[in-house]
């Protein structure tokens, strides 16, 4: 499943203005070192679990 694959679908938009609004609460900055747990490995993608960042 490709979630950008179709940014102009409602659904697309809806999610973008969801994670976005998620990311801008947390102060992420780019080099900064954050820890997590890796929950799954696929071929295309890994899963992490980072405290903090999903409600």
């Amino acid at each position: 499943m490709e979630i950008y694959k179709d940014l102009s679908s409602p659904a697309s938009q809806q999610f973008e203005k969801l994670l976005n609004s998620q990311l801008s609460k947390n102060k992420i900055e780019e080099g900064k070192i954050i820890e997590g747990k890796v929950t799954k490995i696929t071929n295309k993608y890994i899963f992490l679990f980072i405290p903090g960042l999903k409600k």
